[in-house]
């Protein structure tokens, strides 16, 4: 496939998890957040999917701190997409091996592109999260990105990427993706893959994947806020995507500043296998 083809595929699911309006606690087309605007999304996705054109030879952790930088240089904002390269770095690297979109070859190709990764990657991952200032790895203040030591700590011990995912894996559903076979981005992918793609339809992917506890609600809020949210869109999802009832919920996190940004991420990983079906 193509490396054009697949980083304006990149680039193109990133937008369309943007519009996709409402999309409760999210950035839309209707809502910002005060630190990062509708704006400030739309460069952020611009810019990821040139990084990956550009980098489509670079090794997994490189790209992934490449476009994470060129993700930084866009807006003036904070955090945008950093969740969304974690997963769609491995996927895109993945497609540009195929002639052909298959899923199951393509999870296959992307779970190897994690699996074999080394301590480079994990240098540059590190480097990345460093300079988006996200925080490190759960409760490990050895390998917290603020840590001077931490990238030493990496090196002196030999930590890969993919066992650095391991390790935070039960407090990041970004991280369980990477190492467990991007579960809930093929769920996704399977709910959406027959359906034609609008915004109702979009919506109701995000729902049906709001229904698990968001890990970036947990670690931001509480893993109890988490869960209510997750029961309140189980529930829009048993009554059959009530429309006032996905409003409310939106208007419920806007108000309150909570942003479910993991279920997001994991929403555009699945836009992108979306439309590389669409391509077949």
């Amino acid at each position: 496939m193509r490396k054009q083809k697949l980083s304006d595929a990149t680039k193109l699911s990133l937008l369309m998890e943007l519009q996709t309006t409402p999309k409760p606690g999210c950035v839309d087309k209707e809502f910002e957040h005060q630190d990062t605007t509708y704006i400030d999304f739309i460069n952020s996705a611009i810019a990821v999917g040139r990084a990956f054109e550009e980098g489509a030879s670079n090794k997994l952790g490189e790209l992934i701190y490449k476009s994470t930088e060129k993700m930084l240089k866009s807006h003036s904002g904070v955090n945008t997409h950093f969740g969304s390269i974690l997963l769609h770095t491995p996927l895109f690297k993945a497609s540009l091996e195929l002639e052909e979109f298959k899923i199951e070859d393509l999870i296959q190709r992307a779970n190897q592109k994690v699996e074999y990764s080394n301590i480079e990657d994990s240098i540059n991952f590190y480097n990345a999260l460093n300079i988006v200032e996200v925080g490190g790895l759960g409760d490990r203040e050895d390998l917290d990105a603020n840590s001077n030591q931490a990238i030493e700590e990496i090196s002196e011990r030999e930590i890969e990427f993919f066992e650095l995912m391991q390790i935070s894996k039960e407090q990041d559903d970004i991280a369980k993706e990477l190492v467990e076979g991007f579960e809930r981005t093929q769920k996704a992918f399977d709910f959406l893959k027959n359906r034609k793609i609008n915004n109702w339809e979009l919506v109701k992917t995000f729902i049906y994947l709001l229904q698990e506890p968001d890990t970036h609600v947990t670690k931001i809020f509480s893993e109890k806020l988490a869960t209510q949210i997750a029961q309140k869109a189980t529930q829009i999802v048993e009554e059959d995507y009530p429309k006032k009832e996905i409003k409310r919920l939106d208007q419920e996190l806007n108000e309150k500043g909570i942003s479910p940004g993991t279920t997001a991420d994991i929403f555009s990983a699945s836009i992108y296998l979306k439309l590389l079906s669409e391509d077949e």
